[in-house]
């Protein structure tokens, strides 16, 4: 790390810190949760810087090492690109499918082995998202990953308004699910496919909650809305496949929970069951072509491939196995509970595999122990009495649906930790919200035995 490097990220830390603080001032300095915007944006870009130093010194053994580096070495080939052929790079930017335009970007890349990022329509689409970053951080490593904190942190605090919109109670316990939790900061904030899609879910979710509950149907939310399902149809399509049946199961409960006759409630039921299943069905299909090799029919064969470049990339590390013979309806079922499992509360302590690997057992164990502990109070299966709430179901529904597609395919530790942050802090704020309507409706109870 130089001195121009460490010069130019301070500068842009700098101008980040001071466009924070104006805008907590000017619209959140008289709201409470705002006492959060500058730790949780703080926390995304020591996230940002952390990522960079881990993949250089401890991945790399100081020199540029992973995806991170790989991309922000595509990104300076197109700004370098731009610098001596205007031209090229703007077709590339326009039509970076175009291998003539690939092969002239990538003789500028200022690393060696970049080449395999250009693999794609997620991976060039972030090179034009790094590139222009790159262009405005003056091609410094950590003013880009500082610009992708920042970028990834305004859809991570939409997020937090739409949480604390149905629970204000808690907003400092949803605070530490959706901008504390060491995994997700870390993996969600610095130059990855993954911060940009974190980012993406934040305002997808926020724009959903305005334009088909409240009905606020403005240019800005629509356009918002589809730039977001559109970011994360090409840079993780899959994740839509466990996020749109939770919407859509979200805004059809939302619907039934304003329906004032128990009755007519009750009959309801069935029909929002099968008409979420319907729509899920329906969407599904047609984002088969952009899930690709996470579609159903492709399941199979992605976690076979997934498995076998694991063990062959890193055969002595954390490598996990899970109890099923093959991808049938019945054994996907069957192994359901242990692949949820594996995404949420592994690896266990005993499991773990390096430094990296034990701070992830450690959040894993804590999660398991606040779960452990809601279950039991709850006496077990009495805990769906506290999960009423449509936003607490959004939350379970999607956590669970794609934390058994990340188990199921990912059978690296190392890699699950990655992949399943999209849905750590729906998971993590829905244990939180299950704990208040706990505690909201025992209070009354121990208050009156007391008296």
């Amino acid at each position: 790390m130089d001195s121009r490097e460490i010069t130019i990220g301070l500068i842009y830390l700098a101008i980040v810190w001071t466009i924070a603080f104006v805008i907590r001032r000017m619209r959140y300095r008289q709201v409470e949760a705002g006492r959060f915007f500058l730790p949780g944006l703080g926390v995304k870009i020591i996230g940002a810087v952390a990522l960079g130093v881990v993949y250089f010194y401890y991945y790399g053994g100081g020199a540029p090492a992973g995806d991170t580096y790989s991309y922000y070495s595509a990104g300076v080939a197109w700004v370098n690109t731009l610098e001596d052929e205007p031209e090229t790079a703007l077709a590339f930017m326009l039509d970076p499918e175009n291998n003539i335009y690939q092969s002239k970007v990538k003789n500028n890349s200022p690393f060696a082995g970049t080449n395999y990022i250009f693999r794609g329509r997620a991976e060039l689409l972030m090179i034009r998202i790094t590139g222009i970053l790159a262009l405005l951080a003056l091609k410094s490593y950590y003013a880009t990953a500082i610009l992708f904190a920042f970028l990834s942190f305004t859809g991570v605090w939409a997020l937090y308004r739409t949480f604390i919109h149905f629970f204000p109670e808690i907003s400092g316990q949803l605070a530490i699910a959706i901008f504390f939790i060491p995994s997700v900061f870390f993996w969600g904030s610095g130059i990855l496919k993954d911060s940009i899609v974190l980012g993406a879910l934040g305002w997808l979710t926020y724009t959903v909650f305005r334009v088909f509950l409240y009905r606020k149907f403005t240019l800005m939310n629509l356009l918002i809305m589809g730039l977001s399902f559109w970011l994360i149809s090409v840079l993780k399509g899959y994740v839509l496949l466990a996020f749109v049946p939770a919407l859509g199961f979200w805004v059809l409960a939302t619907y039934k929970s304003r329906i004032r006759s128990a009755f007519l409630r009750t009959a309801i039921t069935p029909f929002m069951i099968a008409l979420s299943i319907a729509l899920s069905i329906l969407l599904i299909t047609h984002l088969s072509d952009v899930v690709g090799k996470y579609s159903l029919e492709n399941l199979e064969s992605t976690a076979s491939a997934t498995q076998w470049w694991h063990q062959v990339a890193n055969p002595e590390g954390s490598v996990y196995t899970l109890p099923m013979g093959d991808f049938s309806p019945q054994s996907l079922l069957r192994v359901a509970p242990a692949a949820i499992n594996v995404t949420y509360f592994r690896p266990y302590l005993w499991e773990a595999n390096g430094a990296i690997a034990y701070l992830t057992a450690l959040e894993s164990l804590a999660i398991l122990l606040l779960t452990l502990s809601l279950l039991f109070r709850a006496r077990i299966f009495g805990i769906f009495r506290y999960t009423r709430h449509p936003f607490i179901q959004f939350c379970i529904v999607f956590a669970l649906i794609f934390g058994f597609a990340v188990g199921l395919t990912s059978f690296n530790f190392g890699a699950l930790a990655r992949y399943k942050i999209q849905s750590m802090p729906f998971f993590v704020a829905a244990l939180f919200m299950i704990k208040y309507e706990i505690d909201k409706r025992k209070k009354p109870a121990s208050r009156k035995q007391v008296s």
